[in-house]
């Protein structure tokens, strides 16, 4: 798998500070707008802020090798410093229904394979997590979760509120001396495309200037939006006040029950798991082949750590489980 007998076309890109080499005689997939640009639900752009060109002299933190080979078996091996893959892509790419779960696609396994070196080389934690600032108050709202987390909804009710969105999906943090920092992600967000005639019309009009979503992908019944108009001005936010909070809404809900968690460590292990989830979920790739671990035991304990650090940090308001409904859901922010 690791012979190469022919030239192979290249493209270094980077992420945050992770710089990736990728290698392939398939130089169509390595540069595919669908995974790139800003205009599909699978774009690793509903993930990121950015995927940029990395400087010719800087240094790749791991290289991906893809081989496109007719009728193969797809073939995976996975080191932190080097990412090898062989299989037939132009048949997968093909057959493939659902793309977010394709090798570049928002759920795939180029995207968890970068997590895995931003916290390898650079200790910075990706949380699965949208945010939001507040520059008036120098806060921001982290809200972590999965499927029901409702972090769309808090995304529109805190536009209304002044908030600025830092990002949609991952909450990216690193520690050192000087304290947290943040980094801006992305700012493209896959939503319900009934929202724009729904309850959230009014503000997805007013903030983000959107009467219509182009529905270029049916996924989930999801569509792109633009969040720039409604973006941060900063990249990085350093050493905001911080509320993370661990929500599920419910739509009609007519309650909110906010519960803090005072206990370091008992915030710590729940943050642990927002930020663990997208690196530790089972998922299969190209709908045919159980994607490998990228993470291992030496990630997971440093992990950990700079969780219990980010939790016992000046800077954390609180961290609090909330559960709501759509319309009463930033009550837990007051709280």
């Amino acid at each position: 798998m690791h012979t190469v007998t022919q030239a192979l076309h290249q493209r270094k890109v980077q992420i945050i500070q992770s710089v990736f080499q990728l290698h392939t005689n398939a130089p169509w997939l390595i540069h595919a707008e669908e995974y790139f640009g800003t205009q599909d639900v699978q774009s690793l752009l509903t993930n990121y802020y950015t995927v940029l060109e990395a400087p010719a002299e800087s240094t790749p933190d791991a290289h991906v090798t893809i081989l496109d080979l007719p009728d193969q078996p797809l073939q995976i091996e996975v080191t932190p410093r080097h990412l090898w893959l062989s299989g037939d892509f132009t048949a997968l790419e093909r057959a493939m229904l659902d793309r977010r779960y394709s090798l570049f696609g928002n759920m795939g396994l180029f995207f968890r394979y970068s997590l895995a070196a931003l916290q390898r080389y650079h200790g910075i934690v990706s949380m699965h997590a949208s945010s939001f600032y507040h520059p008036e108050r120098n806060e921001l709202l982290i809200v972590g979760g999965g499927s029901g987390a409702g972090k769309s909804v808090y995304l529109f009710e805190g536009l209304r509120r002044g908030y600025q969105v830092f990002t949609a999906e991952m909450t990216f943090f690193r520690i050192d001396g000087a304290g947290v920092h943040f980094y801006k992600g992305a700012l493209h967000d896959n939503v319900w495309t009934g929202s724009i005639q729904g309850e959230f019309a009014d503000v997805i009009r007013e903030k983000l200037g959107v009467q219509h979503l182009e529905q270029r992908q049916n996924f989930l019944a999801k569509a792109v939006i633009d969040l720039t108009p409604a973006a941060t001005a900063q990249d990085v936010i350093s050493n905001p006040k911080v509320l993370l909070l661990l929500s599920r809404l419910e739509q009609d809900r007519p309650t909110c029950t906010v519960t803090p968690i005072t206990d370091a460590r008992t915030a710590a292990c729940r943050v642990y798991e927002v930020a663990s989830e997208k690196l530790q979920s089972g998922y299969v790739l190209y709908e045919r082949h159980p994607a490998p671990n990228v993470d291992d035991a030496e990630l997971q304990a440093q992990r950990f750590e700079l969780c219990l650090q980010f939790v016992q940090g000046a800077w954390l308001r609180g961290v609090r489980k909330v559960v709501a409904g759509n319309r009463n859901c930033m009550e837990a922010v007051q709280f």
